[in-house]
């Protein structure tokens, strides 16, 4: 097994307060790095993640909003900035809902609020890191998307449409 030292790094991992989101704040930590958890509605969840990684002797920073929000997204970065001392070395777009339905019956809201959270929550928050770490000429940025992108789901058109969109979107951003 080999070991990554992120001492007096920090970052920025959105709908991390249970799952893959929690998994990975604590992973962070776990190897130096200060962390702001990102999360939504889950405020007890959120808050047990940031009590696990005081304990592992890191900084902690809640942020709290929602990611499918250009000016939260800017809001929570100030925050999270001034919470956790500095710029944002890693970000890690997690934050994902579903809201699942047969095409024809899908109420245009739910394509909205999928798009919106799945798709904007990985464009927002990108946006407002990569200001900091263009200057800074430094950072990393990891989009996660799910195998419905490519294979689909039966309920699931909206969603695998939003996924789909953050794989385009991060082999754009990558060239």
């Amino acid at each position: 097994m080999f070991t990554i030292d992120l001492t007096g790094k920090r970052a920025w991992v959105t709908g991390a307060s249970r799952g893959i989101g929690r998994a990975i704040a604590l992973a962070l930590a776990g190897a130096g790095c200060d962390v702001a958890i990102g999360y939504r509605h889950a405020e007890e969840e959120a808050s047990e993640v940031a009590k696990a990684i005081v304990a592992l002797g890191k900084r902690a920073h809640l942020a709290r909003g929602h990611v499918g929000s250009s000016a939260e997204c800017e809001r929570m970065h100030s925050e999270l900035v001034a919470g956790l001392g500095g710029p944002v070395d890693f970000l890690v777009n997690n934050a994902g809902i579903h809201k699942n339905g047969l095409f024809l019956t899908m109420e245009d809201a739910d394509w909205h609020e999928v798009l919106e959270t799945n798709l904007m929550g990985t464009v927002y928050p990108t946006r407002t890191v990569l200001k900091s770490m263009w200057g800074r000429k430094q950072g990393r940025i990891v989009n996660f998307s799910s195998v419905a992108a490519g294979g689909g789901g039966r309920g699931q058109a909206n969603y695998a449409a939003s996924k789909g969109a953050i794989e385009a979107l991060t082999k754009n951003l990558a060239v």
